[in-house]
């Protein structure tokens, strides 16, 4: 329904907060519909209702009401049977967080309580904003599960927040309504992002007049992602280990701390002395730490002695030694004991470098180094083109082929997508990593491979990349048949475009030796899914499937007769 042309009449019905039905006035020409009626067996319903928004005097005397007023009037008619209610707002361009005046004030949310309470196997209230088909913004997406039913520390699993622009509907709600407070404040207070000490006093002001609040942050991110070269990612306003300490610890359901972009304190003796034996650390999800960061080498200890983490993610990380009379200054490397709770590393290097500020000196630290007594279920190197970094192979090996580092592995992803970089594992008469020994439980392996050549993506006849997907089947060959279960090659691409007018057996596919990859599959009794996605590297393009024209799926189901019988080769959607 679109809002009215107003009128005198139509003015007077905006005013009528009754109604002849209690939902207050509306055109008297608009049907009277029974759901329960007509539907008695309605599990799920959607209306699509219309958002004015602008000067607070103006959108109270809008004629949008009225839909909002109809709508809740066929609510109130439909069976219990009913399990969720979606609202789309339909509006013309979205709402600046500070524009609060929008149909949202006007709506009497506690006749919205009343009739959503007489459901009583109503599960879930989802909102979606959605702009006008002339716009092209991306809207967001927040769900709402009845508190009654829920417990609140869980109700994070119904509410969900996607699009960071747009938060005003969610600020309206949070004046209007006790309940619809509630599931505002969820919905913005899920992640929270500080990236300046102004952001981080306003926090704890925030916490101290509002304890509760606390309850409803699960992921919190200190800085801010850079946008473009490494002086401009490193904030001036720079934040330090104790603030990260002090907020986290007022957050009891927190489950992922990102770092990015900050150069953290020094002198960090005192908050070592602090920390915690590892069974009383502070327990999360995931430690994230990258983006351009640059910290100090006692302020990671402390980040690692404090928190127990699950998943540790890096990404870009340099280090300044610090000056400790405990410890030699040639080095640093990370505490293997610190490192003991997790379970999960990605890492786009698998090298780090430390400067020494004292002597200018630059040394380098393994990533792997303190996992080398096997603790890993899984590795995740997507983003570390191995034949690119020099020795990335190598480096690999060594971790694997050690005596426990690979022992525990269930799942493995690798990028081989670069050139090589001199690496000696390239060289026909080297050994190779036998995963089958190195990784005996892995049950899923990944591997990125380009299709093209980085600096010539329209040379489709190019074999220059072939290396990396022989290497690739020489390393799948290798794994343990008796626990894999799931292979997957990412297909790098630039865009879908690179793709155009382009067939399958004019690329590197062609020249990949199936046959045996065929053979290889064959012994592998447990394996459920061979799976081919495309990986762009434009974010135009990135969800976009293989072209139409691009007939992947019948050329390998050709190639790989014993495989496709079995029906585990799948062509799927992008990913990595």
């Amino acid at each position: 329904m679109e809002p009215q042309y107003m009128t005198h009449e139509l003015d007077l019905l905006i005013k009528d907060n009754t109604g002849d039905s209690g939902f207050g006035g509306m055109p008297s020409e608009w049907p009277n519909i029974d759901l329960s009626s007509c539907c008695p067996s309605l599990r799920h319903i959607t209306f699509v209702l219309f958002i004015a928004h602008g000067p607070l005097d103006y959108v109270l005397k809008d004629s949008a009401i009225f839909i909002w007023r109809y709508a809740l009037r066929l609510l109130a008619t439909a069976p219990k049977t009913v399990r969720s209610v979606s609202v789309l707002f339909l509006m013309e361009s979205y709402v600046q967080p500070e524009e609060l005046g929008s149909t949202i004030v006007a709506v009497d949310w506690g006749k919205w309580d009343e009739v959503l309470e007489g459901f009583d196997e109503l599960q879930e209230l989802a909102f979606v904003a959605v702009l006008k088909p002339a716009s092209s913004a991306e809207g967001y997406y927040e769900m709402y599960q009845r508190q009654k039913e829920v417990p609140t520390r869980w109700l994070d699993k119904a509410s969900q927040f996607l699009g960071q622009n747009s938060r005003s509907t969610l600020l309206s709600l949070s004046l209007v309504s006790k309940s619809w407070s509630n599931a505002a404040q969820i919905a913005l207070f899920y992640r929270i992002e500080l990236d300046s000490f102004t952001r981080i006093h306003q926090f704890l002001v925030a916490l101290q007049a509002l304890p509760s609040l606390a309850d409803y942050v699960f992921e919190i991110r200190f800085g801010r992602w850079p946008q473009s070269d490494y002086v401009n990612a490193v904030s001036t306003d720079n934040t330090n280990t104790p603030n990260i300490l002090e907020i986290t610890a007022m957050l009891p359901n927190l489950s992922c701390v990102e770092i990015a972009g900050f150069l953290l304190g020094r002198d960090m003796l005192r908050l070592m002395a602090m920390a915690p034996p590892i069974p009383y650390r502070r327990q999360i999800n995931t430690l994230e730490i990258g983006k351009a960061v640059v910290i100090t080498s006692d302020a990671l200890d402390v980040l690692l002695f404090h928190f127990s983490a699950s998943t540790l993610r890096l990404s870009s990380v340099s280090i300044q030694l610090s000056a400790r009379p405990d410890r030699p200054q040639d080095g640093w490397e990370f505490d293997a004991a610190s490192c003991s709770t997790i379970r999960r590393l990605e890492t786009d290097g698998l090298l780090i470098h430390v400067l020494n500020t004292s002597s200018g000196e630059l040394s380098e630290a393994s990533v792997l180094q303190p996992f080398a007594r096997g603790i890993l279920e899984s590795l995740c190197l997507p983003d570390c083109p191995l034949f690119y970094r020099t020795n990335g192979l190598t480096l690999l090996a060594s971790f694997l082929g050690g005596d426990e580092g690979g022992r525990n592995l269930r799942t493995l992803q690798l990028n081989l997508s670069g050139r090589d970089g001199g690496d000696d594992f390239l060289s026909g008469d080297s050994e190779t990593i036998n995963l089958a020994q190195s990784c005996p439980r892995l049950q899923s392996i990944s591997v990125s491979l380009r299709l093209f050549p980085p600096d010539v993506p329209h040379d489709s006849h190019s074999t220059e990349m072939l290396p990396g997907w022989r290497y690739a089947t020489r390393l799948i060959a290798s794994a343990n048949s008796a626990s894999l279960t799931c292979i997957t090659i990412y297909v790098i691409c630039r865009k879908q475009d690179d793709l155009s007018g382009v067939a399958v057996s004019d690329t590197v596919f062609a020249q990949v030796d199936w046959t045996y990859f065929d053979e290889v599959l064959s012994g592998d009794s447990f394996l459920e899914a061979v799976e081919f996605k495309p990986r762009w590297i434009s974010e135009i393009a990135s969800t976009a499937g293989f072209t139409v024209g691009f007939t992947l799926d019948a050329f390998l189901r050709e190639k790989m007769r014993a495989a496709a019988a079995r029906g585990i080769i799948q062509v799927g959607p992008p990913g990595g």
